[in-house]
């Protein structure tokens, strides 16, 4: 008897139940935390000894120091602690914006803290404490009640149209009017580049636009181009992605939305339930995987790869924490604090803490919380958690309605700007606000699925 053969649905139904019972396998607290473990030591063994043996990278500052095991033991357990809390199994958009600021700050943040910087053990405790409560803190979202946001009856076609429409648009005017060079699509050399970007002004609206298309507009139009099966316009939006690196020349404009729709792919048939293990899981793949080139080509992936998404974010927090111990706070006076007070430095802070531990001129941004210690020192760091409680309940708000899996798949890219900026500048110059604006115009056609 001749069977039928399973339709594509059939197939898919299929493998999102296979997916879902084996990352439940994995759901288990202490599975987690041995994972969570592993992800540590990747971090630290990444950093010094892979990173650390490549000499030009030492000579620009990228050194480790040397550190106890008790140091080491100890930011471990501070890296461990919050999982006495964190949700594992989401339920709303912000479950994933606390536990990727965890994954890719908080762990990356305890590592280096230890061996990124010379710092006495007592100075080293002080700030994993001041860390671990400026991730704390986020936990205030809960309490707060979400709202339901009046919607503009936008069909889904229309809104389609728009996203494909503002991409080609941009891609045109990337192309023609903006300053795109033959080696503009060179991972290795965007450093070169960046400074002749920032020698020439760097201030260009066409750039801004760039900051913020890679942010809302790529990430949104490949997700839909993935979930409806358009193949044209996640495309469409990748071409988008690809011209904005090579207008700006940073990295994260073509891997993150990148990385955005490959969390899609993962989340579809995880469900959200799943999703905290199955985003700890694209954690490790983004530390071995570079890895494993690494150790077979004699490449640069963990520089590229690795360092890009998760090392950075920690090494950077190692750096303002230790610059600005001492020093000064800057009284945000590269933003809203020049209206109040009296800049006490004459360099931007970014440029200021790059300097101080690689090549002049260097511009270093720092995440939510090495940015707001190196404004207000412990104070900043609260009012950087306060100023993220806000986006969270302002995402749950404007996702209820909506299929919660694209929400959130569309916050990770606004997450990563905020891994490496403010809040208010990830909102402001990253395009934050762009992000917002599309989650209210978003149809209401899609399910709440998870």
């Amino acid at each position: 008897m001749a069977t039928r053969a399973m339709s594509a649905t059939e197939i898919d139904g299929r493998l999102a139940v296979s997916i879902r019972a084996f990352l439940g396998l994995l759901d288990n607290v202490f599975v987690v935390a041995a994972l969570i473990a592993s992800y540590f030591w990747l971090c630290t063994y990444l950093y010094t000894d892979i990173i650390g043996n490549v000499a030009p990278l030492r000579q620009i500052g990228f050194e480790s120091y040397p550190t106890t095991g008790f140091a080491q033991f100890a930011a471990l357990g501070f890296c461990l602690v919050p999982l006495l809390w964190l949700r594992r199994q989401f339920e709303v958009p912000s479950d994933l914006i606390v536990f990727q600021l965890y994954l890719y700050v908080y762990v990356p943040t305890t590592a280096y803290l230890v061996m990124a910087t010379p710092m006495t053990f007592e100075r080293q405790l002080g700030f994993l404490t001041m860390t671990l409560f400026g991730l704390a803190l986020l936990e205030l979202r809960r309490g707060i009640r979400t709202v339901i946001f009046g919607k503009l009856p936008i069909r889904e076609g229309w809104f389609i149209g728009i996203l494909a429409a503002s991409s080609i648009a941009l891609i045109f005017l990337i192309v023609t009017v903006g300053e795109v060079r033959a080696d503009s699509l060179d991972l290795t050399s965007v450093y070169e580049r960046r400074g002749d970007i920032v020698g020439g002004g760097g201030r260009s609206p066409l750039l801004f636009a760039a900051n913020w298309a890679a942010t809302a507009i790529a990430p949104l139009t490949m997700i839909y181009g993935l979930m409806k099966r358009q193949w044209w316009l996640l495309g469409v939006g990748l071409l988008l992605a690809v011209a904005c690196f090579a207008l700006t020349s940073f990295r994260s404009h073509l891997f993150t939305p990148i990385f955005a729709v490959m969390i899609c792919v993962v989340l579809r048939p995880a469900g959200l339930k799943r999703s905290g293990i199955a985003l700890l899981l694209v954690a490790l793949s983004l530390c071995l995987i570079p890895l494993l080139y690494d150790l077979v080509t004699g490449g640069l992936g963990t520089w590229v790869i690795h360092f890009r998404f998760i090392g950075n974010n920690g090494f950077l927090s190692a750096q303002y924490f230790s610059f600005f111990a001492d020093a000064p706070k800057g009284l945000y006076q590269d933003s809203f604090g020049r209206l109040f007070f009296t800049p006490r430095y004459f360099l931007p802070i970014a440029e200021l803490v790059g300097s101080s531990f690689s090549i002049a001129g260097n511009h270093a941004n720092g995440n939510l919380w090495a940015d707001g210690y190196g404004n207000m020192g412990v104070w900043g760091v609260g009012m950087a958690s306060f100023s993220a409680v806000l986006f969270c309940w302002l995402a749950d708000s404007l996702g209820r309605d909506l299929d919660r899996i694209q929400v959130s798949a569309m916050l990770i890219p606004l997450v990563f700007a905020i891994s490496n900026t403010s809040v208010h500048s990830a909102l402001t110059s990253n395009g934050g606000l762009l992000v917002i604006l599309l989650l209210y115009l978003m149809p209401r056609s899609y399910s709440r699925s998870g």
